[in-house]
C-alpha cells in the first residue's frame, strides 16, 4: 500500500494515479517494466502508453533471434512515439542467423516508415553481419540500415561508435544525413569507417565528376 500525501488514506496498488506509474516506469530498464506490467491492468495500461517509450535502448546482448524479435514486436507497437533511439550490440561473438538477420531488416523498415528521431546512437553495428550468414540477407539488412538514416529528417545528434562501414556506404550515409538533417548540432564518428579513408582520394575524385 501507498499513503496518500494528501490524505491518510491508503491508495492501493491498482489505483496509482497514471502519471505516478508513468514516473515509475521511467526507473526501470525495459525488462522490470514488462515485468511491472504484470501487476494489474492499469499498471498494464500505463506500460502500453506512447509516452513511455519517446527513449529506448535496444540492447542485442544473448540470443539475437530472442532479442530482434522482441525489438520488431516494439518497433511495430510504438515506433511512432520513439524519439530517441539507442541501438547497442553487446554480444559480438555470437553467428547470427538469418531469421535474426530478417528480424533487423524489418526493424530498420518498421522504424523507416513510422518513425522520426531527434536522437539516434549506434554501437558495434559492424559486427552483427556474420560471413557465416547468407550474402543476400546480409546486404538486405544493409539496405534497411541505409534506408532507415536516410527516411530521419529531424536528427539533432548521431552518435555511431564501431560501426565500420565500408568507404562507400559510410560516404553515402554521411552526405544523406547532411543533405537530410538541417537541425544536426552533434555528429559523434567513433571508428565509422572499416579503414582508413583516404579523405584527398576522395576529394580528388568528386572534382573530376563534377567536371565530367
Amino acid at each position: 500500500m501507498f499513503s496518500s500525501n494528501s490524505d491518510s488514506e491508503d491508495i492501493p496498488w491498482d489505483k496509482l494515479p497514471y502519471v505516478t506509474l508513468i514516473l515509475i516506469y521511467k526507473f526501470l530498464e525495459i525488462a522490470d517494466r514488462f515485468n511491472a506490467s504484470l501487476v494489474c491492468h492499469s499498471w498494464f495500461h500505463a506500460f502500453e502508453s506512447g509516452t513511455l517509450w519517446k527513449k529506448t535502448n535496444f540492447v542485442f546482448s544473448g540470443d539475437m533471434v530472442d532479442d530482434s524479435r522482441k525489438a520488431l514486436k516494439f518497433a511495430k507497437k510504438h515506433a511512432n512515439s520513439l524519439k530517441d533511439l539507442k541501438i547497442h550490440f553487446r554480444k559480438i561473438d555470437k553467428v547470427l542467423i538469418q531469421e535474426a538477420l530478417n528480424n533487423l531488416q524489418l526493424l530498420f523498415e518498421c522504424l523507416e516508415s513510422f518513425s522520426q528521431l531527434y536522437f539516434f546512437d549506434l554501437e558495434n553495428f559492424y559486427h552483427y553481419p556474420s560471413h557465416r550468414s547468407p550474402s543476400a540477407v546480409v546486404a538486405l539488412a544493409n539496405r534497411a540500415f541505409k534506408g532507415f538514416l536516410k527516411s530521419q529528417h529531424h536528427l539533432k545528434k548521431i552518435a555511431f561508435i564501431n560501426v565500420r562501414l565500408s568507404e562507400s556506404d559510410g560516404l553515402d550515409i554521411l552526405t544523406e544525413i547532411a543533405e537530410q538533417n538541417q537541425s544536426l548540432e552533434h555528429l559523434g564518428l567513433t571508428y565509422f569507417f572499416e579503414s582508413f579513408l583516404d579523405v584527398h582520394r576522395y576529394d580528388q575524385c568528386k572534382n573530376k565528376s563534377s567536371y565530367a
